[in-house]
């Protein structure tokens, strides 16, 4: 009775939704704002981009996060992803300059990690209106279940599907783009989080 659960927010007046921009235009592409290293679980994340390429050929995954945090996991997707021929279809980015601007390069936000606590990432997608594929750990069930797809981690078969599931179907998508932004605006505000600290 003496727990109380206080969110973390975002600025919704930073992270807006916006059309994607000319470069990512013509084709569905699926986004990640995370550092390179193993509690990421960023392998499982080029294993399901090989999934969701046999589904939808065009497909894209662009990842943007630091490439310095584990140097040889970082050798190791790279290994990976020329193992598997993504190399036109899954792309390590490294650091984003304008990170607000990030999300909207893509219709959906994707998140691979073993362990999470309660992502910002995820709340700045839905803020962009993207919906996004994580998988379940941490708070990423309690923010993402209704407004895109969980899956269990390690499972490139279930995360490379649920991509696909949302980027195949674009009134779909869309609509859930729709419900997240509007989610994010009555309960995950920076001001929500900051007035629930205030009166804890």
């Amino acid at each position: 009775a003496r727990v109380r659960v206080i969110y973390n927010g975002v600025d919704p007046g930073l992270f807006v939704p916006k059309p994607k921009p000319v470069e990512t235009a013509g084709g569905p592409v699926a986004v990640a704002a995370a550092r390179i290293f193993p509690l990421k679980d960023i392998e499982t994340m080029i294993r399901s981009a090989a999934v969701a390429r046999d589904l939808l050929p065009e497909i894209r995954y662009l990842v943007y996060g630091s490439l310095d945090a584990d140097v040889p996991y970082v050798e190791r997707c790279r290994a990976l992803i020329n193992e598997l021929g993504l190399e036109r279809t899954f792309e390590l980015r490294g650091f984003h300059s304008k990170p607000a601007e990030l999300y909207t390069e893509g219709d959906i936000c994707v998140l691979s990690s073993i362990s999470e606590a309660f992502p910002y990432t995820v709340l700045e997608s839905m803020a962009c209106a993207r919906p996004v594929v994580g998988t379940d750990g941490g708070g990423v069930k309690e923010a993402v279940e209704g407004f895109g797809r969980v899956v269990p981690p390690r499972d490139p078969e279930a995360f490379g599907r649920a991509v696909v599931e949302l980027l195949a179907d674009d009134e779909f998508r869309r609509e859930l783009g729709r419900r997240c932004r509007e989610e994010v605006l009555a309960k995950y505000r920076i001001s929500n989080s900051v007035n629930a600290y205030r009166h804890a």
